[in-house]
């Protein structure tokens, strides 16, 4: 089974040739594995890096484009992919030892899967912390309903199986509607999409190393905030936009519109906006959303701004 792992990366010269190493060490047959790096942009020394390793590998390509953002770079890389199971890895992390294998041993065995995923084993970069495992919850590991897992995580606020951790069937990805906007939410979107298809299955240990460092979203240090609160924004917007305009279930759009209020609160609030009428028009759309009582308590900021003798009559505390 041919596998294709697309590689979206922007000024990561300093951390791909580890990702792509991770890949040309795995234990799965090299001529069945194609690495598609979509550069988004760099400016730093990313193409002079790889010009080495893709002479030595054929099953390397490199695509340049235009600063466009990480959800255009993806769409390319799922375009130009030949193989049957597509994986993601982020310039910036690396594939665990028999990532590739297992995956596709699962993929192979069960037809009905589109998805797999599992949780990741995070590096941080700076400070003297030992890599740990994501805490993936028990009850979502092993095969499960892709539906029923994509309403576990909205309810619940996760989100597992996106990122370096992501692997799908490229004739389901192929078929997903894409905007550039999307951006920094790309992982939510591909997840939304494929788990809505049909079976998945995370496995219970990483098989994927995650970098958490001063550069990167999880970070949280980037320099211009403001700029990168406003791609956030904007990308939620393009979500909801997507998910209103297309037929997606009513539970997932309800969901959805609660998420973004409450992103578009936070966001006021961070910036000292937040007034009066934001907060009344917020909690108006939360309980009036059509969730549950159990999503609506996930949300910490709706619970939050509820007043006292409302959060006592709604949540019965």
């Amino acid at each position: 089974m041919k596998v294709s792992v697309i590689i979206p990366t922007y000024n990561y010269g300093h951390f791909i040739m580890e990702a792509i190493h991770s890949v040309l060490a795995q234990d799965y047959q090299k001529e069945l594995i194609e690495i598609i790096v979509i550069d988004d942009g760099s400016t730093d020394d990313t193409k002079q890096l790889l010009e080495g390793i893709i002479t030595d590998n054929a099953g390397i390509q490199y695509h340049y484009q235009e600063n466009a953002g990480k959800a255009a770079a993806t769409q390319i890389g799922i375009a130009l992919a030949n193989g049957e199971i597509i994986f993601n890895l982020d310039a910036d992390d690396w594939f665990l030892p028999g990532k590739i294998s297992k995956t596709v041993q699962i993929f192979r065995h069960d037809p009905t899967l589109v998805h797999v995923g599992s949780p990741a084993l995070i590096h941080w970069q700076e400070g003297n912390r030992n890599p740990e495992p994501e805490p993936i919850p028990f009850n979502v590991t092993g095969k499960n309903n892709g539906i029923d897992t994509l309403k576990y995580f909205m309810r619940k606020k996760l989100l597992f199986g996106g990122g370096s951790t992501f692997a799908a069937r490229s004739a389901v990805l192929k078929q997903i509607k894409w905007q550039a906007a999307i951006d920094m939410y790309t992982d939510e979107w591909l997840l939304i999409n494929t788990l809505l298809q049909s079976n998945c299955y995370f496995f219970h240990e990483p098989l994927s190393a995650w970098r958490v460092h001063g550069g990167n979203y999880s970070g949280g240090q980037l320099v211009n905030q403001e700029k990168r609160q406003e791609r956030l924004r904007r990308a939620s917007t393009a979500i909801l936009h997507l998910l209103e305009a297309g037929k997606y279930p009513a539970w997932l759009k309800n969901n959805y519109r609660l998420k973004h209020a409450t992103r578009e609160i936070v966001w006021r609030e961070e910036r000292n906006k937040k007034g009066l009428v934001d907060v009344s028009r917020y909690l108006y759309r939360g309980i009036l959303s059509g969730n549950s009582v159990s999503t609506l308590r996930a949300y910490h900021a709706f619970n939050r701004l509820l007043p006292m003798w409302v959060r006592r009559l709604v949540h019965g505390s």
